[in-house]
This record gives C-alpha cells, sequence and structure tokens, in this order.
C-alpha cells in the first residue's frame, strides 16, 4: 500500500546546538559534564564540530532530499555575559541560517533547547522571579539580529522533560529535586515562552511560533501498569504531555510534537495495547536507552493533539538510537505509516522531521547512543550517510511512503 503526503509537506532532520557544534563552555551542561555527571565521564568538547562542518552537513541534508532543517541557537554563545552580546556569535548565525537560504532549505529554529548560560544559572536559573525577562532580551536579540531569517520560531525545547529532569528527578543541571522549584520555574518558562512569542509577533506579524512538545504513549514512567491507578496514570500523562499546552494555548501558531516511545503503563480510555500485525511485535524491544518501538502510539497523539488545539502540527522530532542502522528504516515507515493515517482522518500534519541528522552528543547518555541518519567518526569527524538516510531520502523526493511491512489500519 502506498502513503502519498502533500507536495507541499516539509521533510527534514535536526540538531541541537550543544549536542552537534563542540565548544560550548559557557553553559551550565559544559559544568555538569566538567562535575562528571554524564555517562562515562565524558564530555561534549568538539561534539561534531558542526560549528564548522554546518556547511558540509546542511549540503549533506539537501543530497539526501530534505528541504528542511531543525537547528537551535546556543544562548550563550550571543549572550556570554548579562547584557553583554558577542557580534562574532551573530554573524556566525547569520552565516548558518544564510547558507539554509542560499540551499533553499526551510528554517525551523529552537532558542532554548535545554542550555542556560551560566550566568543565568548563577542568578538561580528559571528559579528566579526574573528568568522570563532575562530570556526575553535575548530573544529581543535574535529578532533584531536574525529575525528576517527565520522561518519558524520554536520558542523551547520539552519543556516537561526539561523541567522534570532538571528540578524532580535532578539528573541534569541545576540537578534540583524539590517539586516547589520544580512549579516555580514552570511558570516562569511558561511566562518566558509567553513574552518571546509576543516579542516575535510584534516584530514578525506573520511569524510562525510555536514549541516542541514531548509526547509519551501511554501514560508515565516509573508507575507499574495497575488498573486501580488509570486515574493517577491520566493525571500524569495530561501534565506531561498537556499541561505546558494548555497554559500556552493562545500564544501558539502551531504544534511540534516530539515523539519517540511507549512505556508500558497503560491509559483507562484506550485499554491495553493490541497486537499489531507484520514485524512490529518482534521488532518493538528495548534498545540500549531502554524505550520500546511503539509507532501506532504516534497516530493516537496526533489525533489528540489535532482534536484539543485545531493548529497546524509539525512532527519536530522523531527517532531512536540505532547504532547498526538494523531498525531505523522499520522505525521510518511505520511511524510514517500511522502519522499518514491521521492524516486521513483529519489531522492537520505539515511536515516530519527525523531526529537526528547526526549522531551527536546525548545529554547525560554521552557519546553512546547513534540517532543519526549520518553516522559520525568522533575520531576523524567523517560524516557517512547509513543506508536508512537513503530509504528516508527517497521518501522525501518522491513524498511516497512505500513500505515493505504490514502495519495494522486504525479503524
Amino acid at each position: 500500500m502506498l502513503r502519498k503526503f502533500p507536495n507541499n509537506f516539509f521533510w527534514g532532520s535536526a540538531t541541537s546546538a550543544h549536542q552537534v557544534e563542540g565548544g560550548n563552555v559557557k553553559n551550565d551542561w559544559y559544568q555538569f559534564e566538567k562535575a562528571g555527571f554524564v555517562k562515562n565521564g565524558e564530555v561534549s568538547g568538539v561534539a561534531c564540530d558542526h560549528y564548522n562542518l554546518y556547511k558540509n552537513d546542511f549540503s549533506t541534508a539537501k543530497s539526501l532530499n530534505q528541504n528542511c532543517q531543525r537547528i537551535s541557537i546556543e544562548w550563550s554563545r550571543i549572550e556570554p555575559a548579562l547584557g553583554e552580546f558577542d557580534v562574532n556569535e551573530i554573524q556566525h548565525y547569520r552565516d548558518v541560517l544564510l547558507e539554509l537560504k542560499k540551499l533553499g532549505m526551510t528554517s525551523f529554529v529552537t532558542l532554548h533547547h535545554f542550555t542556560n548560560p551560566i550566568w543565568f544559572s548563577d542568578l538561580g536559573g528559571w528559579v528566579n522571579n526574573e528568568s522570563s525577562e532575562y530570556f526575553e532580551e535575548f530573544v529581543y536579540k535574535i529578532i533584531l539580529e536574525l529575525g528576517s531569517l527565520i522561518d519558524f520560531w520554536i520558542t523551547v525545547n520539552e519543556p516537561t522533560l526539561y523541567l522534570g529532569h532538571s528540578y524532580i528527578k535532578g539528573d541534569r543541571p541545576p540537578r534540583k529535586r524539590n517539586i516547589i522549584l520544580a512549579y516555580k520555574a514552570t511558570q516562569n518558562y511558561i511566562k518566558a515562552h509567553k513574552k518571546a512569542y509576543t516579542a516575535i509577533h510584534k516584530s514578525f506579524p506573520e511569524a510562525k511560533v510555536g514549541i516542541a512538545n514531548n509526547f509519551i504513549k501511554y501514560g508515565i514512567p516509573y508507575i507499574p501498569y495497575i488498573p486501580i491507578l488509570n486515574p493517577v496514570l491520566n493525571t500524569f500523562s495530561y501534565f506531561w504531555n498537556f499541561y505546558f499546552l494548555d497554559k500556552i494555548n493562545k500564544y501558539q501558531d502551531f504544534i511540534g510534537v516530539n515523539y519517540y516511545t511507549s512505556t508500558r503503563f497503560m491509559q483507562v480510555d484506550l485499554g491495553k495495547r493490541k497486537k499489531a500485525d507484520g514485524d512490529e511485535e518482534e521488532i518493538s524491544k528495548k534498545l540500549n536507552r531502554g524505550f520500546k518501538i511503539y509507532p501506532e502510539g504516534i497516530y493516537y497523539i496526533l489525533m489528540r493533539v489535532w482534536r484539543k488545539y485545531r493548529k497546524p502540527i509539525y512532527v519536530t522530532e522523531n527517532g531512536l538510537p540505532d547504532c547498526k542502522d538494523k531498525i531505523r528504516q522499520y522505525y521510518i515507515a511505520s511511524h510514517l505509516d500511522y502519522i499518514h493515517q491521521a492524516m486521513v482522518k483529519g489531522a492537520d500534519v505539515r511536515g516530519y522531521i527525523h531526529w537526528a541528522l547526526l549522531d551527536n552528543f546525548e545529554w547525560n547518555h554521552g557519546f553512546g547512543p547513534r540517532f543519526g541518519l549520518c553516522e559520525v567518526d568522533y575520531e576523524t569527524l567523517e560524516r557517512k550517510p547509513r543506508e536508512s538516510a537513503k530509504y528516508y531520502s527517497e521518501i522525501c523526493r518522491t513524498g511516497v511512503l512505500k513500505n515493505g511491512y504490514k502495519f495494522r489500519t486504525i479503524r
């Protein structure tokens, strides 16, 4: 069965500054790494040296028939000290965006992708009552210097995941485990998005501004499936998937959906998982980050998001750590199949951005997980498109999914 996507559909891949650029030494993650909190004591170092090799990387993406790229701007490069802006770094990101324009590629630009300037962290980070004002000033500078080159604005990436790891689980900067601080940081993060949205639209009324939100299907990690807990699971699921979006509902022009995985925990409204046809049951197994593949989950997420918000949707991250590239083609095909089914049912999905273009520094996990369409040799920095990249390239070129797998059709 063929799945035909619209001619104006966006096809791309994603990176984030700290994970690929290298040399980011003025943010809180640099401090976190130097303190030894990353697996095996790894530090990002030069990462993929995308800072210097971005032209090569974008050219590769273009050769793979991608028409858009999701990137991020490193706040600590632009504003290394409070109120001090680095003109050379501004010019660097101007060159980056101009290169995408030159290649005819649409830009999805993230302004906050997990990292904070050290000065910002020293002032209390997101629990500081003035944190949203600090972020707003950074955003104003981006608007002034780079705004005309940005096509889609993503103010913040995965707010629930970011805040949960930082202020509840405590395994990422600033390593706090305090529910009161988590709540305060969340409210300030919401304010930051709203202020950024307002500032961007003040200068560019037709701008497209949203966030990229991490969704999990079903339920919430760490709680076993017990029927009596379903109301609890649904509550956690709401806060994970929809709380932030509800709070900013009038301040978003589109919804960015990041979807990777399900959990083994079920929501009461959908019941227990049905076994899919074909290869899914065999392939849906734990990988080296411990999550399970459940492509059907993206259908339910997209339909729920569409019915709830009625705004255009872009899948802004979707991928898996597959160092041997054995499962990635299946992963791409199966998720695109269910994305297409959601579109047929009315969901206004307008693009698919795979995570990631390159293997990269995967936060707490260091360089172990391999998410890239392109393999990176971290010794030589050589890039090599994987077979899955070529498979995805043909889908990008034709806009047609010719899957060799048998998937369950949602009725």
